[in-house]
């Protein structure tokens, strides 16, 4: 599927570039490609673009997606111990992204309460604080998903805590910077928006 013209999300996935992981060459980096063409032809199809590919096309490159996400090492053995913890982050966040736009499954799975804990759990190890130094748009990214998915209930006032924290620092403060910066990494916004928004609100109410 073209991914190179007609599309209203021109940023997407342009901030992945920036990481200091090997991203363009290595497997994720593949993944972070086959996810981002996907995002873009589903956005096509929502549109009802001329260009938008068939629904069958849609589910073969969904599937190819998946199947690479799925094949990623947790932890590869020729990355530091920085490069591993942010690697880890990056690595959940996409299977997050994948659970609630390309590849959902069914809540009575799990897949969500579990990669939510995940990725609560790499964010605030003992070697997650390289990440948040040498990446923190990754980890603005990554909260709002953890706090977004269905499987956040108990963990969401965590995500939501983090999230001013580091958004303040950043001057992230309205939900239009917010979104831009969403918009870098992987997004589809008729899918997200909506939760996204009321996560941002929750923040805003609970800065002050």
């Amino acid at each position: 599927m073209d991914n190179t013209s007609d599309t209203s999300l021109p940023e997407l996935a342009s901030a992945f570039t920036d990481l200091p992981i090997d991203s363009d060459s290595s497997k994720i980096g593949n993944v972070i490609k086959a996810m981002s063409r996907t995002t873009i032809a589903l956005d096509r199809f929502h549109r009802n673009k001329s260009s938008a590919p068939a629904f069958a096309d849609i589910i073969d490159a969904r599937n190819g997606a998946q199947h690479m996400l799925l094949s990623l090492s947790p932890q590869p053995d020729y990355m530091s111990t920085s490069e591993v913890t942010l690697y880890t982050v990056c690595r959940i966040s996409l299977l997050i992204y994948s659970n609630m736009v390309i590849f959902p499954l069914p809540p009575v799975s799990g897949v969500s309460a579990r990669l939510c804990t995940a990725l609560k759990d790499s964010l605030g190890n003992e070697t997650s604080s390289s990440a948040w130094r040498n990446a923190p748009k990754l980890i603005i990214w990554a909260l709002i998903l953890g706090g977004i998915s269905d499987g956040s209930d108990v963990e969401r006032p965590w995500f939501i805590n983090k999230y001013v924290q580091l958004s303040s620092s950043l001057a992230i403060n309205t939900w239009e910077q917010l979104k831009q910066c969403l918009n870098s990494f992987l997004w589809l916004g008729f899918v997200l928006d909506q939760a996204a928004i009321s996560f941002w609100a929750e923040s805003q109410f609970s800065a002050h």
